[in-house]
C-alpha cells in the first residue's frame, strides 16, 4: 500500500516563501531614519549631494520634501507627490519624521519600499558640446579616401569626433566640409 504524500505538498503561497527572507523591521526603520539623518545633513550643507536630495528649496524658503527609500516614494500625510513645507519647519519635521520612523508608523511602507525591486534611476542623456558630427561619416563621403595612409585616416576620424573638419573647421559653424584638405596639427 503507497502512502498518499499530497497532503503534506506546500501550497502555490506557502512555496513562494522560500525565496523570501522575512522582513526586518529595525533594520528598516534604521535605513529610513538614516536616510532622513542624511536629509538634513544636506539641508544644513554639512554634506554634499551625494546620492541625490530628497528634497527641493525654491522661492520663498518654501521646500518640498519627497522622502524616498530604495527609490520609492515614503509618504508623510497622503500627500500625492511631496510634502509642502518651510525652511523654518523643515528640520523640525525632519524631526518628528525620524521619530514616527523609529517607532514604526511607517513600517507597512518601508517593508513595501525594501521589499520591491529598487526604481530604476532616471536615464542620463550624454553631454554633447553641440558640435559633433550627426551621422555623417568620412569614410563614406571623402572622394580619395582608399587613397589616405592609415595615419590620415585616423587624423581625419579624429577631427571628426571632435566635431571639426579636416581643415579644423567647426562643424556646427561651417557646416560638413569632407573633402577639405588636411591639416596636422603641429
Amino acid at each position: 500500500m503507497a502512502v498518499d504524500f499530497s497532503k503534506f505538498r506546500a501550497t502555490p503561497e506557502e512555496e513562494s516563501l522560500f525565496d523570501k527572507a522575512p522582513f526586518d523591521k529595525e533594520a528598516g526603520r534604521k535605513k529610513l531614519v538614516d536616510r532622513i539623518a542624511r536629509a538634513l545633513k544636506q539641508f544644513n550643507g554639512e554634506q554634499g549631494k551625494q546620492g541625490g536630495s530628497d528634497f527641493e528649496i525654491g522661492y520663498n524658503n518654501q521646500i518640498r520634501y519627497r522622502p524616498t527609500l530604495n527609490g520609492h516614494r515614503i509618504k508623510l500625510a497622503d500627500e500625492a507627490d511631496y510634502f509642502p513645507t518651510t525652511s523654518a519647519k523643515f528640520a523640525q519635521l525632519l524631526s518628528e519624521f525620524s521619530k514616527a520612523a523609529d517607532n514604526g508608523e511607517y513600517d507597512d511602507q518601508i517593508e513595501a519600499a525594501l521589499s520591491a525591486p529598487a526604481a530604476a534611476a532616471p536615464v542620463r542623456r550624454s553631454r554633447s558640446t553641440g558640435n559633433k558630427s550627426s551621422g555623417e561619416k568620412p569614410w563614406a563621403v571623402r572622394k580619395n579616401w582608399a587613397s589616405l595612409s592609415k595615419a590620415d585616416k585616423q587624423s581625419i576620424g579624429r577631427y571628426y569626433s571632435n566635431g571639426k573638419n579636416p581643415d579644423g573647421s567647426v562643424i556646427a559653424e561651417v557646416g560638413h566640409k569632407p573633402d577639405a584638405p588636411l591639416v596636422r596639427a603641429k
